[in-house]
């Protein structure tokens, strides 16, 4: 009899154990999916139909829908930015002159090879110290080994003298000179034209605030709000980033309205997440624009230069 009991009740409880198991209530494994319980065909548990192990659709290996595969590409958190292995002012994520600005959004700031968030002169210690002597000026160092950037103040007749530290005397016997104005080789270009803001030559000769007048960044004192100060000078025109309509500039921060502004972020038939697919006038092709509100960050390891996203300087 007891037995008979025993029988009975294995029978109820394999019962229902089989109707639990038909139950909408409880997850169901799918074999097809390695043993996860998300229901879906795939072999991770993330609840989507791909193997991105990601908790989107997009196919990327991120959990944001941008089509990219870096988590967090875009960013509004400062991130530090190194210049040739140093860490400046313009790129250690700090408010430096306590105006409210932070690195390329102080308007002083250069790039990351800047040491200095309250004006142009880019104080860096052993960098373009030499008295007559120049080379790119947005690097951070005195030589033009690594840049091939050639030019001297004593070709300049409007004579920075105060700046540079050196007499005019009627010019430079042993510089190049009409050669410099003319010509700077591809090296310099490829280097220091990244590097040199909207409205600037490669040595510091800047078109500020809109004028006509061309100023050297690097004299005692020479700020964005105090541009008087600065030298007058006469721009390399071989080695020279014009101010055009649609860019920002030193001193200019605003556009026309009729200045294309956007930035495609859409998957589309461009994967390159870049503008190459719709007019843009700010910025070269594939160089993403940046420095306004409307505006996406620049990704990591590229700084804003002008309204211009560009790479840092490695070395």
């Amino acid at each position: 009899m007891r037995s008979n009991i025993h029988f009975r009740l294995c029978i109820l409880f394999v019962g229902v154990f089989l109707i639990m198991g038909c139950s909408d209530d409880v997850p169901q494994d799918n074999a097809s999916d390695g043993g996860t319980t998300d229901g879906d065909a795939d072999s991770d548990a993330d609840g989507d139909a791909d193997n991105d192990n990601d908790s989107d659709a997009d196919g990327d290996s991120d959990s944001d829908a941008d089509g990219d595969t870096s988590s967090g590409w875009y960013s509004d958190e400062c991130v530090v930015t190194t210049c040739q292995g140093h860490i400046y002012q313009c790129g250690d994520c700090l408010d430096n002159d306590g105006d409210g600005n932070i690195d390329s959004r102080d308007t002083n700031c250069l790039g990351p090879c800047d040491n200095n968030e309250s004006g142009y002169n880019m104080e860096i210690p052993g960098g373009n110290n030499q008295p007559c002597m120049q080379e790119c000026y947005y690097d951070q160092d005195g030589g033009s080994g690594n840049d091939d950037c050639h030019w001297d103040h004593r070709c300049d007749p409007l004579q920075p003298e105060e700046v540079s530290g050196c007499a005019y005397l009627g010019g430079c016997p042993a510089c190049d000179c009409d050669g410099w104005l003319d010509f700077q080789s591809q090296a310099c270009l490829d280097f220091c034209g990244p590097l040199t803001p909207n409205g600037c030559d490669c040595f510091g000769c800047c078109q500020l605030g809109g004028t006509d007048e061309w100023r050297f960044l690097g004299t005692p004192g020479c700020s964005v709000d105090n541009i008087e100060s600065c030298d007058l000078c006469t721009p390399v025109g071989s080695c020279l980033n014009d101010c055009g309509r649609c860019e920002l500039c030193l001193g200019k921060t605003t556009i026309p309205d009729d200045c294309f502004t956007g930035w495609d972020t859409d998957i589309d038939s461009d994967p390159t997440n870049d503008d190459t697919d719709t007019p843009d006038y700010r910025c070269a092709a594939n160089v993403q624009p940046c420095g306004l509100e409307s505006d996406l960050p620049c990704p990591n390891g590229q700084y804003c230069i002008t309204g211009c996203c560009q790479g840092t300087v490695a070395e």
